[in-house]
């Protein structure tokens, strides 16, 4: 993390725009969060307090995406969660997941891969009620 200090308008407004235009993402290796808008300077502003990169987007044309991931996520995603209101299920998840990584070049469990994939499962079907 960049900033050593978060305010609770930091928190709240980081938190807002991660239910509004943000994504929670997991893979079979790690945790990313992003949040795609119009306004780079909002996306520079994440950057700057949170670490992370932003970059722009191919699609669509005029937009913006900044992306933190594996342990600054699980940071991230631990500072913001008392001001979600919507997301919470999606960073339980991701927050559940991030227990389960293995490290570099270690192989992991067969439990703990079953363990992983129901979890990206629970992440798809959580994210598949907000577009119901």
């Amino acid at each position: 993390m960049i900033s050593a200090e978060y305010t609770d308008l930091d928190l709240a407004y980081a938190a807002g725009f991660v239910e509004a235009d943000g994504c929670i993402y997991l893979n079979s290796a790690d945790i990313s969060v992003r949040v795609t808008n119009r306004n780079d300077k909002v996306l520079e502003w994440f950057g700057l307090k949170f670490g992370g990169i932003t970059r722009p987007k191919v699609i669509p044309v005029g937009c913006y995406e900044w992306c933190i991931y594996g342990e600054n996520a699980v940071n991230f995603i631990n500072m913001i969660y008392g001001y979600l209101l919507f997301k919470g299920p999606q960073c339980d998840i991701a927050l559940e997941f991030s227990k389960l990584r293995g490290r570099r070049g270690l192989k992991l469990s067969s439990e703990k891969k079953s363990l992983r994939a129901r979890l990206l499962q629970d992440l798809k079907d959580e994210k598949a009620k907000w577009r119901s």
